[in-house]
């Protein structure tokens, strides 16, 4: 099953060896065209709240508020 998919070989193969021309793949054979590309923003930094659950959450919250200002 799932071990012997992850073992075998996938076989790369060229619009050639599927019968296409150049006219039918990549950027000449695309129906639509790519104006332009945004990448996902940044992630910020993440950080780990330690300690108690209770005051760990009492600490997620006071960033949410103050620094975050989401709540």
């Amino acid at each position: 099953g799932v071990m012997k998919a992850m073992k075998s070989q996938i076989p790369k193969m060229d619009a050639k060896a599927l019968g296409l021309s150049e006219e039918q793949v990549g950027e000449k054979g695309a129906k639509i065209k790519i104006e332009r590309y945004l990448p996902p923003p940044k992630r910020r930094e993440v950080k780990m709240i330690e300690g108690e659950p209770q005051e760990a959450a009492k600490e997620a919250v006071r960033i949410l508020m103050e620094v975050e200002r989401i709540l």
